[in-house]
């Protein structure tokens, strides 16, 4: 079938190409954007078509062309936009214009967040980059990956996307061509799917924000007219340098209050984002305009690698259904055309009484001036229209879905050429035929950069298999080479092989060998998930290991850190040679059951040889863990000694996520940030008698955490636990209530829901109990307003931690803390008190590592 449409090159009036230039047919309400030379192709059936070419900074482009059987050539020329600063706005007292805008648009947001109950789009996307400077340490494990300095990497998808209130989203890829070595990347349709209008954002801040007048400044600065319709330009200017502000301009349509189209920067210290929007009416509804094109790119610098990025999205085929539960009224007054459909002429006309909210909402936008406050009463009584019936919805429809077509990555060059919108430039298509050639011959691309001197001494590596579901993996022989007092010097590695079908299964073999005690320790685990869509998996374990008697403690790093620099001994280890089950699965959206059950034989472990002799000296203690309730009670003078035993627990775990949103990926189910409450339930216990099990407890917590974010600059996040054994006959020490402590100036992991100074061992318990930690985490506090830190990601957090554990003071910790440095690193400045009384203070550093 021939290709029938139009091609070209758009210019400005000095004739220099203009990249990215969104252009949109009026008649089958498809679109593109030009490329970076200006260059465009737009398919089209033969015909009269009407032609529109949006850019900004310039005038709108009209243009009417009659589709042959062949490729029309269409070059135009678009004039720099003149913009109109009317004097009627320039209030009396010289108050800033934007203002009055900018307080009807904000006002205005909910309603355009929720307008559209549900709508469907041919989503176009193409991205492009490539890396300009590789460290030259870092350029052979990124070579390993097939990342390289110079080289251009270009993807490519066409996807079906649906939409339906309040927040689902069903993705159905039908094709994708992309010579890009990381499946796992930036995701442009979750880009395409943000809004200015979402103004809920803890990240960046939108214009649209109710809360914008605090961090931005508006500045009119002039309007032109487009198909009849003022357009107002607005320059955005943050009032403070930070990474959660955007900078630039965006357009607002007069009378509808809604966005016409927008540049904006959002920078950090080394990396700058860009957005560029562009909407259309729709001809059928002019008081909806939707996005048709966006233009997203990055650029900047990570650990010294530096690069850029771009991804050009267009929109086209929309077809939508107006949300019945919003009063459209007034916008269809502002466009001067109330479209009709054949349904609703089939039925009779029903006049509704105007409810009281309505009525406020019309007299305020009649206004020509809000004050700030009538901003905020609009924008308030907005939402509570949109959001009236559209709660009902929630736990129906907030889910999204990805649907991959089992042929996308099969379509020919015949296929792309036809529905390609966006040209591809010389080095993109290089890049596709070297990713081609790469494709024909996988077998030396996979064996080149396998079993390096590195990856097997130190950070091991993963190999595709067959079709590349599957794979098999290591880690470094050297990559958990630590000392304890009890193994001495030891190293261990894992084995893994596995796939990564939706239905993935993954068997592991663990060995440790300690060089100082006559051992050799091994683990096997082979997990299953029979269930993706319910998060379902079964686990089977069973070896012979150590273990710390709280695994909430100190990690084997940090450990041997503090042994060969400090001579301290925290860590204290037991036998565990275990065989386990444990499974999972979600009955219902947003319910986690786990259940697990373990039989093992437990067995004290002395200090091997060199350390037994230095027991007593500096901080070298046997491997008897210390407890503040045996010290009271008088028992072995505070030192916990376990006996051999045998024991049968069991654990049932019932976690509730309300209201949670989720989204189907690789057809497995994922959820998202939920701002609702997790309630959490668990009940741990002991089988007395049964294959000698001497085991005979039973222990249940409750607990409840969440994320609030108060305002856009403060988030407060807690956590709250409170258990106790109702029948603690025979527990031993592995199955006590242990905390999560610290007692080194360095740790591994977050500091969230972690005690600063608490000892590992010593609040061990049997007693009720009851902890929580709680954290407001700033944008900017105090050294976040210092230049240089303004523009960085770290975080400041204040925090306060209790401990309230049955016979024992009541602990407490309260401190200031810099977070996220180098996306890594977290400081923290704590004052520990015991039952009110001031107990030290201290700096403690955490670094989150894999280890």
């Amino acid at each position: 079938m021939a290709q029938t449409g139009v091609k070209g090159i758009v210019t400005n009036e000095k004739g220099d190409p203009l990249p990215y230039v969104t252009i949109y047919c009026n008649t089958t309400k498809t679109g593109t954007n030009t490329n970076v030379n200006g260059e465009f192709k737009l398919n089209l059936p033969e015909g009269n078509h009407q032609l529109t070419f949006q850019s900004i900074d310039y005038q709108s482009g009209s243009e009417t062309v009659i589709i042959q059987p062949v490729y029309n050539i269409l070059n135009i020329t678009l004039k720099t936009q003149v913009y109109a600063l009317r004097e009627v706005k320039i209030s009396a007292n010289g108050q800033n214009p934007a203002i009055y805008i900018m307080r009807k648009a904000i006002a205005a947001a909910p309603y355009y967040r929720r307008q559209i109950l549900n709508y469907t789009a041919h989503v176009y996307i193409k991205g492009s980059g490539k890396l300009d400077k590789i460290p030259f340490l870092l350029k052979p494990s990124l070579k390993q990956n097939n990342l390289e300095q110079g080289k251009v990497y270009v993807s490519e998808s066409i996807t079906d996307l649906s939409f339906y209130q309040p927040n689902t989203y069903i993705e159905k890829v039908r094709s994708v061509k992309t010579s890009m070595p990381l499946r796992d990347g930036p995701e442009p349709m979750m880009m395409v799917r943000g809004s200015l209008y979402s103004t809920g954002s803890n990240e960046v801040i939108s214009p649209l924000s109710p809360q914008a007048f605090s961090v931005y400044e508006f500045i009119l600065q002039g309007s032109f007219y487009e198909d009849g319709r003022e357009i107002n330009k607005i320059k955005v200017k943050p009032r403070r340098k930070g990474k959660d502000l955007y900078e630039g301009d965006i357009y607002i349509v007069e009378g509808l209050w809604c966005l016409h189209s927008c540049m904006l920067i959002n920078k950090s210290n080394s990396i700058a984002f860009t957005v560029k929007t562009s909407f259309k009416a729709l001809t059928d509804y002019p008081y909806v305009w939707v996005p048709v094109t966006y233009d997203l790119s990055f650029a900047g610098s990570y650990m010294g690698i530096e690069g850029t990025f771009r991804y050009l999205a267009a929109l086209s085929n929309y077809r939508i259904r107006l949300n019945p539960n919003v009063e459209h009224l007034w916008g269809q007054k502002q466009s001067k055309a109330i479209p009709v459909s054949t349904t609703e002429l089939e039925q009779p006309v029903v006049k509704k009484e105007k409810t009281k909210n309505q009525k406020q909402i019309e007299a305020l936008l009649a206004k020509d001036k809000l004050t700030k406050i009538e901003m905020l009463k609009l924008a308030s009584k907005v939402k509570q229209e949109s959001e009236r019936e559209t709660q009902n919805m929630r736990s129906k429809n907030d889910s999204s879905e990805m649907i991959i077509d089992s042929l996308a990555l099969e379509k020919d060059s015949a296929y792309w050429n036809l529905e390609r919108t966006v040209p591809l430039l010389k080095e993109e298509n290089i890049s596709y035929a070297l990713s081609d050639t790469i494709s024909r011959y996988p077998g030396k691309s996979l064996r080149r950069h396998h079993f390096s001197l590195g990856s097997l001494l130190f950070w091991g590596d993963s190999m595709s298999l067959n079709n590349k579901k599957n794979y098999w993996s290591y880690t470094g022989i050297l990559y958990h080479f630590n000392v304890n007092t009890v193994d001495g010097w030891n190293m261990q590695t894992l084995l893994a092989v596995g796939n990564i079908k939706p239905n993935a299964w993954r068997y592991e073999q663990q060995f440790k060998i300690p060089f100082e005690r006559k051992a050799f320790l091994t683990a096997a685990k082979l997990s299953y998930h029979f269930a993706p869509l319910k998060m379902g998996y079964i686990v089977l374990s069973g070896g012979t290991l150590t273990r710390d008697f709280n695994e909430k403690g100190i990690s084997p790093l940090i450990n041997s850190l503090q042994l060969l620099i400090f001579q301290n001994n925290y860590l204290k280890l037991y036998q565990h040679d275990y065989v386990s089950s444990n499974m999972q699965f979600e009955p219902v959206n947003g319910l986690i059951v786990q259940g697990e059950i373990t039989y093992a034989n437990r067995y004290p472990l002395d200090n091997t040889g060199r350390y037994v002799k230095k027991e007593g000296t500096k901080g070298i203690t046997n491997n008897e863990p210390d407890n503040i309730l045996v010290n009271a009670s008088g028992t072995n003078g505070g030192i916990i000694k376990m006996p051999p035993h045998k024991s049968l627990n069991y654990e049932l775990h019932l976690i509730c996520y309300p209201f949670q949103k989720y989204r189907i990926k690789h057809h497995t189910k994922q959820y998202f940030s939920n701002p609702w409450p997790v309630i959490n339930l668990q009940i741990k216990g002991g089988v007395p008698d049964y294959l000698n099990s001497k085991s005979n407890f039973t222990q249940i917590e409750f607990g409840i955490a969440q994320e609030i974010n108060l305002r856009h600059w403060v988030q407060l996040k807690y956590q709250v636990n409170a258990g106790k054994f109702t029948n603690s006959t025979s527990v031993y020490f592995p199955d006590y209530q242990h905390f999560a402590g610290n007692q080194s100036v360095i740790y591994t992991g977050t500091p969230f829901n972690r005690f600063q100074a608490l000892p590992y061992y010593a609040y061990s318990t049997v007693n009720p109990y009851l902890q929580a930690f709680t954290q407001l985490d700033f944008k900017r506090l105090l050294l976040k307003r210092l230049p240089y830190l303004n523009l960085t990601r770290i975080h400041e957090q204040l925090f306060v931690n209790v401990l309230n554990v049955q016979g024992l003071p009541v602990y407490t910790e309260t401190g200031y803390r810099l977070s996220q440095i180098a996306e890594l690193i977290n400081i923290s400045v704590y004052a520990a008190f015991s039952d009110g009384i001031y107990k030290g203070a201290g700096v403690r550093l955490s670094v989150r590592l894999p280890l």
